[in-house]
């Protein structure tokens, strides 16, 4: 916003000592002023002779460009001499959010079209009258190319930013060019707003950036990382090789998402060569103003660039209490709203100008707001109330509260929750989940833990659902004096954190132990050490418990039950077994995939010794965990059943694997015709000149491949079930090997021509 002050200049008279009479010579003539300074611009005398004894005016206009004292001089030029006139102001953040678009540099027959916005700090809505440039080179046009628009496109509503036009300056001749938008409005002190506009247009090739800078909204601690693409126009008659891109001074919230590239030549059309990104999460210093400048570095040393970047960071958040927007729909079910207070911890006022709800969730939620408040830095107010409608003792809700204000727009959860867990039943797990191959998934049903599902394993495993009406787990036959261990997990799908009081098993031959977490990304996180105390439950992960088993040396069936405490209820899930004389051995163990690699499908003869007193069919052999799908087992034909006679070696069928079903598109042999390696290998085959540097590039990069696994011998853990047997656990090891085509190691020629 200019601000203008009036300067007079008084001639005090006729100066004897100098030679001077009281007659027109007193007069004193003004010939010019002058300085050096951007901020403050002089107008022309009122009257350009001075007589004596009588004074004549100036105006010095300041149109801050930055924030901070600013001081200069300006120079009067007269008949009689020189003057030094000292001029200061202080720069201000502008209200407005308007900012000078000064510091461009451009090709010729480049354009520079930034985009002018307004903001709107008043309660009122801000209406334009007039928006018009000083001529020249530069132009305004309306958005979206009309050349006329109604009132409703230049008025800007309360405490909001909009986009009013497009401002175009065409790089017609080679000169520093300067300009001015002026914004007539209603409701500004003074009546009208300047953006000063400076371009310099310069005809030498190399890398030109077609904006002012990279300048991020204002932002708060609490916003989401921004991200700007930086462009770049290449004015040379070649492509400019691109090979880095960083920032100065180093800033840790700065990241830039860059790979080597090439800008083609041309003025017209700007190219991005990376993209910049502002997390304001990772500032710690106070509020204010972030900035710098990204360094451009190519493989000419001419043709580098320095673009400034800006942030205008404003530290603090609106304060709110949880307990008031987390509504618990069990009984007691209490419906009375709830004033919602924020208490400002901004360095400035906050003005809370709307309150407003998701459509879908008004039937659950009602939202009521009494109007505009505005709270002073570290003021506490209610702005709001808030109320559950929905009587549902199983709802399980998450929304949001969106508070408007002048700074910021805040989303406030908002979230109804029954307080139970989702209890389901998987496999026994390994001990060693996760050291293998990375878990693809969660264990089986997690995702589906409210729906009863049938097991693949037939009729007989019916009861080992991943269902929330589990309540009870047939283990089926275990020989005497065996250890057997049953995982299930209580699932929270409340949009809360719950808490897990405690957990036991009420038979002296089992045991309960946290065994795992697992989060909604499906990362596992093993218990090493029982906790001592309650743990925290976050909304949608899971727990995993482990009952360890410990059968009789006796036969008969026993009963017991493991049981989960929350906050809220009790879970509790019954598993029943019966001992017998005999157990199952796999032959061999563990079952063994040597020499394996993508492309080669293995599979081995599968063979179970039963020592049990009677014959059992065998239903199926499956995955114990999500890692375990890439094995493939190869049954009875015609859906006839294997039987497991007592005392005796049976061959079950075969288990499959293939490599190619876990390594995907990072397969360390071979690959196909479609992808970016198959095409490369493609392009060789007309025999050009790189053919050696191509299969040279393939085979590195493959062999890095294979090079990086982990754990080239890897175990898996599937589960047989038989009519009576349920989960019987076996291990299964898979060797990868590079693949060779001669068996020796060394290849030795005779001498030829």
């Amino acid at each position: 916003m200019p601000v203008m002050r009036k300067v007079v200049v008084r001639n005090v008279g006729p100066l004897a000592s100098a030679g001077y009479s009281a007659d027109a010579s007193s007069a004193v003539q003004l010939h010019s002023l002058s300085g050096n300074t951007l901020h403050f611009h002089c107008t022309f005398f009122q009257d350009k002779v001075v007589a004596a004894y009588t004074n004549t005016t100036f105006d010095v206009v300041f149109l801050g460009r930055e924030e901070g004292l600013i001081e200069n001089t300006i120079f009067i030029h007269t008949s009689i001499g020189t003057y030094k006139y000292s001029v200061r102001a202080v720069g201000t953040s502008n209200q407005y959010r308007l900012r000078p678009l000064v510091g461009v540099r451009m090709p010729l027959n480049s354009s520079y079209t930034p985009l002018i916005h307004l903001h709107n700090p008043h309660p009122h809505t801000l209406q334009v009258r007039e928006l018009y440039s000083s001529g020249g080179d530069l132009h305004l046009e309306l958005l979206g190319g009309a050349t006329e628009g109604d009132a409703s496109s230049w008025s800007v509503p309360p405490y909001q930013t909009r986009a009013l036009a497009r401002a175009t300056f065409v790089a017609r001749r080679e000169n520093n060019h300067t300009a001015y938008i002026r914004m007539v409005t209603t409701g500004i002190d003074g009546d009208y707003l300047v953006v000063p506009v400076e371009v310099e247009v310069s005809s030498e090739p190399g890398l030109y950036c077609p904006h002012d800078g990279l300048h991020f909204p204002l932002l708060t601690p609490h916003h989401p990382p921004a991200s700007l693409p930086l462009m770049l126009i290449n004015s040379a008659h070649k492509h400019i090789h691109i090979q880095n891109v960083i920032t100065t001074p180093v800033n840790d919230a700065i990241t830039i998402d860059f790979k080597p590239m090439k800008v083609p030549p041309g003025s017209v059309k700007p190219t991005q060569v990376a993209t910049v990104t502002f997390d304001p999460s990772k500032v710690r210093r106070g509020g204010g103003a972030v900035a710098g400048k990204l360094l451009i570095k190519s493989k000419v040393s001419a043709y580098k660039l320095s673009v400034p970047f800006s942030v205008n960071l404003l530290h603090g958040h609106l304060r709110y209490s949880p307990a008031v927007t987390s509504f618990f729909t069990g009984p007691p079910h209490l419906g009375e709203p709830r004033n919602l207070s924020l208490t400002n911890t901004f360095s400035c006022a906050v003005v809370v100008y709307n309150v407003t709800l998701p459509q879908s969730h008004r039937k659950h939620f009602k939202v009521v707001w009494w109007g505009e408040v505005v709270l002073q830095q570290g003021a506490q107010g209610v702005v709001a109330s808030v109320q559950l409608l929905s009587v549902d003792s199983n709802l399980r809700l998450s929304s949001h509260v969106t508070i408007h204000t002048n700074i910021t727009t805040v989303n406030i959860p908002l979230t109804a929750y029954n307080g139970r867990l989702t209890k389901s039943f998987t496999s026994a797990v390994s001990d060693n989940v996760g050291k293998s191959f990375p878990l693809d998934g969660i264990v089986l049903g997690l995702q589906s833990s409210e729906r009863s599902t049938e097991s693949a394993a037939g009729a007989s495993q019916e009861n080992a659902c991943n269902s929330s009406l589990v309540s009870s787990v047939d283990l089926g036959t275990v020989g005497m004096g065996e250890h057997r261990d049953l995982h299930f997990y209580v699932h929270n799908e409340n949009p809360v954190t719950m808490r897990v009081m405690s957990w036991e098993a009420n038979a002296t031959w089992a045991d309960v132990h946290l065994f795992a977490f697992v989060d909604p990304d499906s990362n596992w996180n093993m218990i090493t050490q029982q906790p001592s105390e309650p743990v925290w439950l976050a909304p949608g992960a899971a727990a995993v418990f482990k009952v360890s088993v410990v059968t009789a040396s006796t036969e008969g069936i026993f009963w017991g039950t493991a049981v989960v405490h929350t906050a809220f209820e009790s879970l509790s899930l019954t598993f029943r077994l019966r001992t017998a004389i005999g157990q199952l051995t796999m032959i061999p163990t563990p079952v063994l995939f040597d020499n394996a690699f993508p492309g080669k499908v293995s599979s081995v003869e599968l063979q179970v010794l039963s020592t049990f007193g009677h014959s059992m069919m065998v239903d199926d052999v499956l995955p114990q965990l999500p890692s375990g799908h890439h094995f493939e087992y190869q049954g009875a034909p015609h859906d006839e059943p294997f039987t497991l006679h007592p005392n005796t070696l049976t061959s079950i069928g075969r288990l499959v694997f293939d490599p190619r079903q876990f390594c995907s598109d990072f397969c360390y042999a071979g690959f196909t015709l479609a992808d970016k390696l198959g095409q490369q290998w493609s392009s060789s085959l007309a025999l050009s000149g790189h053919v050696a540097a191509t299969d040279v590039m393939l085979l590195e990069l493959l062999l890095g491949r294979y090079r990086n696994i982990s754990t080239p011998v890897f175990n898996s853990s599937l589960v047989l079930h038989t009519s009576h047997l349920h989960a019987f656990p076996f291990t299964v090891q898979v060797s990868l090997v590079w693949p060779r085509v001669a068996h020796c190691t060394t290849a030795q020629w005779r001498c030829c021509r």
